[in-house]
């Protein structure tokens, strides 16, 4: 794969790993950040630091990965440490999207159904994985008149509260304007 869609900016600078790549936080509550390129030797790190104040949207508790797999059209994934993953996908004809249970897989079943205050379309779903329960959800951000861009955030049910925020904020990150 080569060439990477994830680019971290903030502190002046952006951070463009080369796959595969894990980029998180150094530490609880630190500003610098830790690239990791995974290569057939072993890891390769650099942290980079700055005096500069953050302006950087990342949500607390997730780190920036790549797909392992040369083959996976996800773009990154933002990936918590209870198994909590946030990814965005498309974007996706509108056509493809337009029956009410589009973003629902077999065994899922929708239990909320919103717009929030920018148009974007929120669906949030329940199913059980490995015997526990897990919720995942889908934002809908438009991305032109025939297109959305989508984000996709799934969690056990016992940490959907924050990485619904989470979620909401990288749809938010989306928007254009």
């Amino acid at each position: 794969m080569g060439h990477v869609f994830a680019r971290l900016a903030g502190y002046g600078m952006a951070v463009v790993p080369h796959w595969p790549y894990t980029v998180e936080r150094d530490g609880g509550g630190s500003d610098a950040v830790r690239v990791t390129r995974w290569s057939a030797t072993g890891p390769e790190h650099a942290v980079v630091t700055t005096d500069r104040a953050p302006d950087v949207r990342w949500p607390v508790g997730f780190r920036l990965e790549s797909g392992n797999d040369p083959g996976d059209r996800t773009l990154f994934y933002l990936l918590g440490g209870a198994d909590e993953a946030i990814f965005p996908q498309g974007p996706v004809p509108r056509v493809r999207l337009a029956a009410p249970d589009a973003l629902a897989a077999p065994g899922q079943t929708v239990v909320d159904r919103r717009v929030d205050g920018d148009g974007v379309g929120v669906t949030e779903l329940g199913y059980e994985h490995g015997g526990e329960p897990w919720w995942q959800a889908h934002w809908t951000v438009a991305w032109d008149e025939h297109r959305f861009l989508v984000v996709t955030a799934q969690a056990p049910a016992t940490h959907a509260d924050h990485t619904r925020v989470a979620a909401a904020e990288v749809a938010e990150s989306m928007i254009r304007t």
